[in-house]
């Protein structure tokens, strides 16, 4: 794995055995991005002081991996406000620091952005 440290967003679960909220991330992402020399950075959704937080690991770009619905929308289904609000600090992190950020495509994911009116 080389020098170049990519950030990947997680999906909340839970766990409905134990209560908790859990972050995950699909093991692919993993395999995708050390087969390409990357080292993946799993990202804890923190939505407290973000800006330290990714400030100390070095990264030199974010994806955002896509997995639950915004909590603004109309009736989400796995809505987590916690990681709306933790990957809009990444997002201004990324522009401050002039990194880039690119998001997983998907269907769903297009819809919200179309119904949102987001680019």
């Amino acid at each position: 794995m080389s020098g170049v440290r990519i950030g990947l967003t997680q999906r909340v679960v839970s766990d409905a055995k134990t209560g908790e909220r859990r972050d995950a991330l699909d093991q692919k992402w993993v395999t995708l991005l050390t087969g390409l020399g990357l080292t993946p950075v799993p990202l804890g959704n923190m939505p407290t002081d973000a800006k330290t937080y990714l400030s100390s690991l070095g990264l030199s770009g974010v994806i955002l991996t896509g997995g639950n619905d915004l909590a603004l929308l109309e009736n989400p289904v796995n809505a987590a406000p916690e990681r709306d609000a933790f990957e809009a600090s990444v997002l201004a992190f990324c522009l401050e620091n002039n990194l880039p950020a690119l998001r997983e495509e998907n269907q769903k994911y297009s819809n919200i952005l179309n119904k949102l009116k987001v680019e």
